[in-house]
């Protein structure tokens, strides 16, 4: 929000959401109006500038260059398990231009159920403290 809120530049908006007066407003104006304040700028004009500029850049979506699926995907199994195994491709570039592309093959099932042990191994202590905290809290 601070990095979108004219006020640090020394101006104030006025009309940012449609249909301010309705009870259920229906979202963001398009063109705001945004005039010069009378207070103090905290940030300068060009850094503001600098910053808009760089949420742009941030905010496109980078380009997706394969769409199609590897070859491997659906062929290939897990030998120990006979679970279908999943491929996928990553493309690093260094700084002298050469290319490296990593294939990485896994089981996705066990993917998935890895992230959910995890995360039970990670919320349960978290959630038992929790418990015991807000019961000994009414305590006291």
């Amino acid at each position: 929000y601070i990095l979108s809120n004219p006020f640090y530049i020394g101006k104030i908006q006025f009309a940012k959401y449609k249909d301010w007066n309705d009870k259920r407003r229906k979202g963001l104006n398009d063109k705001p109006v945004i005039a010069e304040g009378k207070h103090t700028p905290i940030i300068s004009q060009s850094l503001w500038d600098k910053v808009q500029a760089r949420k742009k850049q941030a905010s496109e979506k980078p380009q997706v260059h394969g769409k199609g699926t590897n070859i491997l995907t659906g062929i290939i199994s897990c030998p120990q398990c006979s679970a279908p195994m999943a491929a996928s491709n990553t493309t690093n570039t260094l700084k002298d231009g050469t290319k490296n592309v990593f294939v990485t093959i896994r089981v996705v099932i066990f993917e998935i159920k890895a992230q959910r042990y995890v995360l039970r191994i990670v919320l349960e202590p978290m959630s038992l403290k929790n418990m015991l905290w807000t019961k000994y809290s009414k305590l006291s």
